[in-house]
């Protein structure tokens, strides 16, 4: 291919962009010659005809096509063009030619209709399919977003006509989910470490691929590109404010400013660059997104990090994401347990694979998490009974169902705190230095009453661990440290009396939300039990499940009054 290319090139009758002549464009076996003018395009036809006849390459002139602009006119001329001595395809005015993937013709509006309107139905087999949920929401973000953002790379897109696909995927993505329509949507668009599908709105990512897109061009390793796209965005500048714009200047219209000459209506038409200082004002709304110059050229900064070629697209995406969970952390009612569900990624590592869950809990978590489930005291109009259906207590919330109504669900919740002290039993009753391990025991010498969940005593080292399990209910974080100090509070006659015959203690409780949100403060009993990093990745996970499955349970069980187990 490379003598072929040469050859095209040096017949040096390429399309002239900003001082820079371009004769072809190339990728793998594909090739685009572009030239002024008819005459032009025909020699390089017959250069690539010669090379290819001397090579012994045959080209198959059904799967060419040409393309012959008439710019003045706004129109595609059917001009004729051979190679090899046969008829090319002529893509018409209303023509499209599948290049690379994309469809490509005269009309920019129309190349990615049929690629859109495609991906919706997709997602519309992807949901009547067997899949599960997670597969589901994984199928859409492996096969579907990838196939929109390679289209945005290459072909021009209109967010109008994404709006029905994003429709589409929010419905579903809310059905996978479990979720009514008044569910806040932004757990379709955070990250799934934080309990999120990771679909983030099509026209977010039309903004996106713009600021990427330009990022590329103005760091690109070939000069003649850097300086094409310099170029170019001064001349879009010079039409708007008149003259040729300092670096400040480049800056400012970058950012969006409309000061000064910048306040002038626009009367350019619609480029890259126009799209791009649109897409920047919009982003700015989102994250701290600011450009500005450096010495070797243009740069960008989200947040105070710099925008690099390779990851300037993951990097705008994750501030997204964060934007988000911020906007869904600050509501007031369906925000509060996102609160201790987003401080640790174990909370919801079930969220890509479904690992350890079985469907019945995976349609109630992500209601229960947003606070939309059917009952008395959730209701968001009217003024029927609010009161408990069990226990007759003045108002049935979840809070309440999960971790309060005792004379109705008191075994089934402590059979949640068991499986919990189960698995930590089972991590550390095989470790040699223990001396001596009670479990839920009342300690000799201290008050009868008090029992903590876990004792452990290692004489040799004087040392003595006393943990406590506690499952309170998710409503912010603040509800976690208060459940913490009270165990410390509780407890703290035992640990005065270990202390007293020499032993160094540690007293701490080990807490998990009802919904499944994990205490990052954990952390300090995991070390001082003496549970390795690697066995203690898999067990924060069965806990998060086993505690994610018994709430499941009691919630069942209050509602229709049946034992689930």
């Amino acid at each position: 291919m490379e003598p072929m290319i040469r050859a095209i090139t040096n017949c040096q009758v390429g399309y002239q962009i900003n001082q820079q002549s371009v004769s072809l464009l190339a990728y793998a076996d594909d090739l685009a010659l572009v030239a002024e003018s008819l005459d032009g395009l025909k020699k390089q036809l017959e250069a690539a005809t010669a090379m290819a006849n001397w090579s012994g390459l045959k080209f198959n002139p059904k799967k060419c096509s040409s393309l012959h602009v008439l710019g003045h006119q706004f129109t595609a001329l059917p001009s004729k063009f051979k190679i090899q001595g046969q008829n090319m395809e002529i893509c018409k005015t209303t023509d499209l030619y599948q290049h690379l993937g994309v469809p490509t013709g005269f009309s920019m509006q129309s190349t990615a209709d049929n690629t859109i309107k495609k991906m919706t139905e997709d997602v519309i087999k992807i949901d009547n399919s067997l899949l599960a949920p997670w597969q589901k929401i994984d199928a859409v973000n492996t096969f579907i977003i990838p196939r929109l953002s390679f289209t945005l790379k290459c072909a021009y897109v209109q967010k109008k006509s994404l709006r029905e696909l994003d429709k589409t995927i929010k419905k579903h993505g809310k059905k996978w989910l479990n979720l009514p329509q008044r569910a806040s949507v932004e757990p379709l668009y955070m990250a799934y470490k934080d309990g999120g599908m990771n679909l983030l709105p099509l026209a977010l990512l039309v903004d996106i691929s713009e600021v990427a897109h330009a990022i590329r061009l103005f760091t690109s390793n070939d000069n003649n590109i850097r300086e094409a796209a310099q170029d170019a965005i001064n001349t879009v500048i010079k039409k708007r404010i008149g003259r040729l714009p300092s670096a400040e200047e480049r800056e400012q219209f970058l950012n969006g400013s409309m000061d000064g000459d910048f306040a002038r209506g626009a009367t350019d038409i619609r480029s890259c660059w126009t799209n791009l200082r649109a897409a920047s004002t919009r982003l700015k709304k989102m994250m701290d997104l600011s450009w500005h110059s450096t010495e070797n050229g243009i740069a960008a900064t989200v947040n105070t990090t710099v925008l690099t070629r390779t990851r300037c697209e993951f990097t705008l995406r994750d501030a997204a994401r964060t934007f988000y969970k911020k906007k869904l952390l600050n509501k007031k009612d369906q925000g509060k347990v996102a609160q201790t569900t987003t401080m640790a990624p174990v909370s919801n590592f079930f969220m890509k694979d479904g690992s350890f869950t079985r469907f019945a809990e995976w349609r109630f978590i992500h209601r229960a998490r947003l606070g939309v489930v059917p009952l008395n005291g959730c209701r968001r109009f009217g003024n029927g009974d609010k009161r408990c259906r069990r226990c007759n207590y003045s108002n049935e919330t979840l809070p309440h169902v999960l971790n309060h109504c005792l004379g109705q669900h008191g075994r089934t919740m402590t059979k949640r705190h068991d499986a919990i002290l189960n698995r930590l039993v089972k991590a550390i009753s095989q470790q040699q230095s223990i001396t001596k391990l009670d479990i839920n025991k009342s300690v000799p010498g201290c008050d009868g009453q008090l029992r903590p969940d876990l004792v452990i005593q290692r004489e040799e080292e004087k040392e003595v661990v006393i943990i406590d399990v506690t499952v309170p209910f998710d409503n912010t974080y603040e509800a976690f440290e208060a459940a913490r100090m009270e165990k410390k509070r509780k407890y703290a006659e035992i640990k005065t009396h270990f202390e007293n015959q020499g032993f160094k203690v540690f007293c701490d409780a080990f807490i998990i939300g009802s919904l499944g949100g994990y205490d990052p403060a954990n952390i300090g009993c995991l070390i001082n039990a003496r549970i390795s990093r690697k066995y203690s990745t898999l067990m924060k996970k069965l806990m998060v499940s086993d505690t994610i499955r018994w709430s499941r349970d009691i919630y069942i069980e209050h509602i229709t009054g049946q034992r689930q187990y």
